[in-house]
């Protein structure tokens, strides 16, 4: 499960002798780059020490160069496009990135047991009654900071307050049973992998 979405990038080169514009390009409606049949004008390499390097990627499709349109055109018509352009050259890219989907919150069940019975069970919670703060690492705390109580022992937080939760904490004496809801950190963009077929 990834969601698509594509960054659009504007990218100034400038002509380098031995380098030109520092890409190679391949694709085009008459020979697609990608193994799916996507028509883009694709960067198929990146030369190294060259202009474009640290600006653009293998795989970025080129939207545009120097303000014409590169969108659904003949592999030659875009390599054209590109020698006429000078010595500089604008390029408009879109680049594909994936976005895990968020995973579904954990439920967890956790057991502390105080090691002596006037401890306290260094649970301090926040309005939501949810964890905001671990004071004494107990016997099997696993609680993070964050983490939403559902149930204290058999009692269900659903419209309870978050004095009564407290209190129903300090009731207990040497055990407390939890159910917790933990949300699942979102995982960061994944750049597309490059091992996909050049022509």
């Amino acid at each position: 499960g990834e969601r698509v979405f594509w960054d659009i990038h504007q990218v100034t080169l400038n002509r380098v002798p031995g380098y030109g514009f520092g890409i190679a390009v391949s694709g085009g409606r008459d020979n697609p780059h990608f193994t799916n049949g996507d028509p883009s004008i694709a960067i198929s390499d990146v030369l190294k020490a060259g202009p474009a390097e640290g600006k653009l990627k293998v795989n970025d499709r080129i939207m545009s160069a120097n303000g014409v349109s590169l969108e659904g055109v003949e592999y030659a018509t875009a390599v054209q496009v590109l020698r006429d352009s000078g010595n500089t050259v604008q390029l408009v890219v879109r680049r594909r990135v994936l976005l895990p989907l968020s995973p579904e919150p954990q439920t967890v069940r956790v057991q502390i047991s105080k090691s002596r019975k006037k401890d306290d069970f260094g649970i301090v919670l926040g309005s939501k009654i949810y964890v905001k703060d671990i004071g004494t690492k107990l016997e099997g705390n696993s609680l993070q900071e964050g983490d939403i109580l559902l149930k204290i022992n058999s009692h269900s937080t659903d419209g309870m307050s978050v004095k009564e939760a407290k209190k129903l904490i300090d009731n207990c004496k040497e055990k407390i049973n939890l159910l917790i809801r933990r949300e699942v950190p979102r995982a960061s963009y994944v750049p597309e992998s490059t091992a996909l077929h050049t022509k």
